[in-house]
């Protein structure tokens, strides 16, 4: 990356939020593993949210790209190590599942500034939602939608 005073806080911000989620003991159970992950994790993973956000106008994609990628690869090993146990559904793709944890965490962190979750609830609230996400059975859900748009 180059380093203008943007990118400087980027990699700050990423480099605190990957010490962070190196702590994270990830062996075990992999559904209690990513609860974890996300309660200890959420504030600081929207501080990154919140810096590539001020930052976006000085990086180029690839920049952005590559400073999320340590979060998301940590992210994504859990979810594949879940599906490995036979714990996460593996109908959706890796990298769809990563996304929307993370845009989900960013999701809650609003919903605390606006008063609409408790600071000391979000971890729960969002690791309850992922986990109920990723380990509801894959054909249930596509019988319904299909259900919904006529299909079989």
């Amino acid at each position: 990356m180059r380093r203008t005073p943007a990118v400087a806080t980027v990699a700050e911000t990423v480099a605190t939020a990957d010490a962070i989620l190196a702590d994270v003991d990830l062996s075990g159970d992999p559904a209690e593993a990513l609860a974890v992950l996300i309660g200890m994790s959420w504030r600081t993973l929207e501080q990154v949210g919140d810096a590539l956000t001020v930052s976006r106008p000085e990086l180029t994609r690839g920049e952005v790209r590559r400073a999320l990628l340590r979060i998301r690869v940590r992210i994504a090993r859990l979810v594949d190590e879940g599906r490995r146990q036979g714990r996460f559904r593996t109908d959706l793709p890796t990298d769809w599942v990563v996304t929307t944890i993370i845009d989900l965490i960013h999701a809650a962190a609003a919903d605390v500034d606006a008063g609409r979750v408790a600071p000391d609830e979000v971890g729960w609230v969002v690791a309850t939602t992922v986990i109920q996400a990723l380990v509801a059975s894959p054909g249930s859900a596509r019988s319904e939608l299909a259900d919904c748009h006529g299909r079989q």
